[in-house]
């Protein structure tokens, strides 16, 4: 009986030290790490002092924008073109592995890639006409 009672003892104690941890673990992620929606608000009000930014001669980046479902939104401007002359379908049928491509291999995109965020990329007209979106979601840049 004396052994029982050591070992029913020890596991008493290993339960509540594994709680304790888990407990531990709980309140750093509820108090010290940020939810993803804080996490990407913050990323986008940092980048939108910097907004407009030019990414290169045809395409300006107006902001960032945290959508409705984990979805992160930089909203571009192609700044020579006007969506009459755009055949929208070839352009998504161009862009969409181009992006895809971006997200998966740019690090800057890791951060929300484990968190499972929807990357979107809105594009405007020189004259804020709606050209397209391309979005690549978590299933997407995890190949499935």
């Amino acid at each position: 009986m004396g052994r029982d009672y050591l070992n029913r003892q020890r596991m008493v104690r290993i339960l509540i030290i594994a709680g304790a941890v888990a407990a531990g673990v709980l309140i750093q992620q509820i108090f010290f790490n940020p939810s993803t929606d804080e996490q990407l608000e913050k990323t986008a009000s940092m980048l939108n002092k910097k907004c407009p930014v030019m990414i290169d001669k045809e395409t300006r980046l107006e902001n960032a924008a945290v959508l409705p479902g984990r979805v992160f939104q930089y909203n571009f401007t192609l700044v020579n073109m006007v969506v009459d002359s755009i055949n929208i379908k070839a352009f998504d049928e161009n862009m969409k592995p181009l992006v895809l491509k971006s997200v998966k291999t740019n690090p800057r995109y890791k951060a929300y890639m484990k968190r499972e965020v929807t990357i979107s990329y809105a594009y405007s007209d020189k004259n804020g006409k709606y050209i397209s979106v391309i979005s690549v979601t978590p299933d997407m840049y995890k190949g499935k």
